[in-house]
């Protein structure tokens, strides 16, 4: 046996030499963006803001200003014009010209009642040869929103023709003295693309002040639905992305990405910090035991109170929520992906224009595996993300958001969610995370399969959190479905039935020729993604489970073409070359090719790990 092991490791050292490993990058070139490089984009609100004044309208206060003494600020992200302090003078003030060279600006604006009779506080925005009145007809009150003017498209198109740049420059006009008669104005930017004044808007809701009595929340509720019954400017919230992909590992990404669904949310009386959404901890502290969170990168998103007390997104038990993603037309394979873990997890799908939930991804089964089809268990469902790549393809071509959501309030109801990818040019083979947890009794493995779904249609319920399965989820008979279900056969089979002993027992059983046979009838294309597929040995049982240490990292495929060998089944054919595309989160591809050589070179590798036994002695 010491002479066939010899063997096999000189095998594998020569087909390494023989075997040849390439990787190509197809990348995609996107178009350079308009310059304005050189121009400002930020004008703080002093005095030399404003040229000249008809009459004294009022004066500057500081961001932290509140009115009235109650419990919310002006929203104010910097030192604004506060026309409140003097709401009985009337007068135009008039702002210095800068140059413009983008078709947005955006502002915070407050106060200023449009009454529908002419008599309106509002402003004049002047570009070019042109000037355009502007009204607050979005929200009645004081505290600011975010808002924006975008140039018109005809007329930008003008001005660009004239020059780079044009002359801009505000008004604010005031003709009432009382019931609203002001505006409160600041953190004005110009030169401003769609896409940074998207970001912007989204960037403020998450970051609304205030505090959790009911009267608090709705104003929130409120300021954010000002924004979506507005069709201007609901503008920005509609314009679409390529692909919605998020790798979780930037706070300023996600803030400028996502937005907080005030409407989707139960006042449970616990701070937040949305400065702080992406966690990169480790692990989870607060258990007896280090649970794994099996993220992608260093960040993720971990929708839970913070362990350590360094601030950050925190939510308990209690906390219902959603945060709602760019719009995206689905294409290519109408596949998505993203991690999930937690009890109380669910992935939305919602109508890219009106927002009205279309359909739903859940993972709110706990015990005994988190509903996810896992390969090893080891008691780290609770926070251990598993991947899921979920069919949309009754959504084709469509316009859709997704939502990530926490839907329950008590029992470990905790969400986390990492790489999400929206976009598939075609379709992924499916791969096993290996993850660890250290307790005090020492370190357990174990292995995570990708889960492979397809959406339940929403059916709209009186709280809209118990969701109910209508009996129309889609029938599914797809290549992807097939190699999926083969895969989990397979995995399922050599893992459980392999307990206490080596794959070698069963490579010969009528279960295993039982498996052949339905890869035999698999199509072409489920073959490919079968082969492409993540598997290894696993060895060294410990009571009940068996747990990877060391995995060596094989295909499906070419421990396929072995067992077949095995058991004689020239029937069977596999490619003399494997490949394996890698869908990366920037929307490239990357192409692995693996020689004849190489391959049999880790199926000698293999062999040597199915004759491991624990107790046989070599």
């Amino acid at each position: 046996m010491k002479k066939i092991k010899s063997l096999l490791i000189a095998g594998l050292a020569l087909g390494l030499v023989g075997g040849s490993l390439t990787a190509a990058s197809l990348l995609k070139k996107e178009a350079a963006p308009v310059s304005a490089d050189g121009l400002e984009t930020y004008i703080p609100m002093t005095t030399s803001f404003f040229t000249n004044w008809t009459d004294d309208a009022g004066k500057f206060e500081n961001s932290n200003a509140t009115f009235w003494n109650e419990g919310y600020s002006f929203q104010a992200l910097d030192t604004f014009y506060c026309g409140e302090r003097a709401e009985g003078y009337t007068g135009t003030l008039t702002s210095r010209q800068w140059d413009q060279s983008e078709q947005y600006i955006y502002f915070q604006l407050g106060g200023a009642k449009d009454y529908g009779d002419g008599d309106h506080v509002h402003l004049v925005i002047h570009y070019g040869s042109y000037s355009d009145d502007f009204y607050n007809n979005t929200f009645v009150e004081n505290p600011m929103t975010l808002r924006y003017f975008k140039i018109p498209q005809e007329r930008y198109d003008a001005l660009k023709v004239l020059g780079d740049t044009f002359k801009m420059s505000i008004d604010i006009v005031d003709p009432r003295t009382n019931d609203y008669g002001l505006a409160n104005f600041g953190y004005l930017h110009v030169n401003q693309t769609l896409e940074s004044t998207s970001n912007a808007m989204r960037y403020f809701i998450n970051n609304l002040k205030g505090g959790f009595s009911e009267w608090e929340i709705n104003k929130r509720k409120e300021i954010l639905n000002s924004y979506f019954s507005n069709s201007y400017q609901k503008e920005v919230f509609l314009s679409t992305v390529s692909n919605a992909d998020e790798s979780f590992e930037s706070n300023a990404d996600f803030l400028n990405h996502w937005y907080f669904d005030y409407n989707y949310f139960n006042n449970d009386q616990t701070a937040r910090h949305f400065d702080e959404i992406i966690s990169t901890a480790s692990a989870r502290t607060a258990e007896s035991s280090n649970m794994p969170y099996n993220k992608t990168g260093n960040g993720f998103f971990k929708g839970w109170y913070d362990d350590n007390g360094r601030g950050g997104f925190t939510a308990t038990d209690g906390a219902i929520y959603r945060f709602v993603s760019r719009p995206f037309v689905l294409g290519g394979t109408d596949l998505i992906s993203i991690k999930m873990a937690g009890r109380s997890a669910s992935l939305h799908v919602l109508d890219g224009d009106s927002n009205d939930e279309l359909a739903f991804i859940d993972l709110r089964t706990y015990n005994p595996d988190g509903g996810q089809n896992n390969i090893a268990l080891g008691g780290m469902n609770t926070c251990t993300m598993v991947r899921h790549i979920i069919n949309l393809e009754q959504f084709h071509n469509q316009k859709i958001r997704l939502a990530i959501a926490d839907v329950y309030d008590s029992g470990w109801a905790a969400s986390y969610f990492d790489e999400l990818v929206t976009y598939y040019a075609t379709e992924p083979s499916f791969r096993i995370d290996r993850v660890t947890q250290t307790n005090e009794t020492g370190t357990f493995y174990a292995s995570y399969s990708d889960r492979y779904i397809n959406s339940t249609p929403k059916e709209t319920d009186a709280n809209g959190v118990d969701y109910v399965d209508n009996g129309i989820s889609r029938t599914d008979s797809t290549d992807m479905k097939a190699a999926y279900d083969f895969v989990q056969a397979y995995l399922g089979y050599a893992r459980q039935n392999s307990l206490g002993t080596d794959l070698c027992t069963l490579l010969t059983t009528t279960e295993m020729n039982d498996l052949l046979d339905g890869y035999a009838a698999l199509s072409a294309d489920a073959k490919a993604i079968v082969c492409a597929s993540d598997d290894y040995q696993r060895y060294n049982a410990t009571g009940d489970n068996w747990y990877t240490i060391n995995p060596t990292i094989l295909s499906l495929g070419q421990n396929l073409q072995y067992i077949a060998s095995r058991n004689s089944r020239t029937n069977l054919t596999f490619s003399n070359v494997l490949f394996g595309g890698i869908n990366n989160m920037d929307g490239t591809t990357t192409v692995v090719v693996m020689t004849v050589s190489a391959m049999l070179a880790v199926v000698a590798l293999t062999v040597v790990i199915f004759l491991k036994k624990r107790k046989l002695h070599i």
